[in-house]
């Protein structure tokens, strides 16, 4: 778990899922992908999925880089 302690400027990946939710992540976020694997949020691609609460795969539909200041949770 790793916070900032001052306010900066970070990039942001917002996944769009099929399902119609949305997450947004840091670049080096780690994720457990639907086949099992670890990967970083910036090595995932439109078209994978990540699994949801209930097991059920969530397919990618989309990936946006936004900008956001102030502090982040990894």
């Amino acid at each position: 778990w790793v916070t900032e302690l001052i306010d900066t400027e970070h990039r942001i990946l917002e996944f769009k899922m099929k399902s119609g939710g949305s997450l947004r992540l840091t670049l080096n976020h780690p994720i457990l992908a639907a086949d099992g694997s670890m990967k970083l949020a910036e090595d995932f691609k439109v078209g994978e999925a990540l699994l949801k609460y209930n097991g059920k795969k969530d397919q990618i539909i989309s990936i946006n880089e936004i900008q956001h200041f102030g502090k982040v949770y990894n």
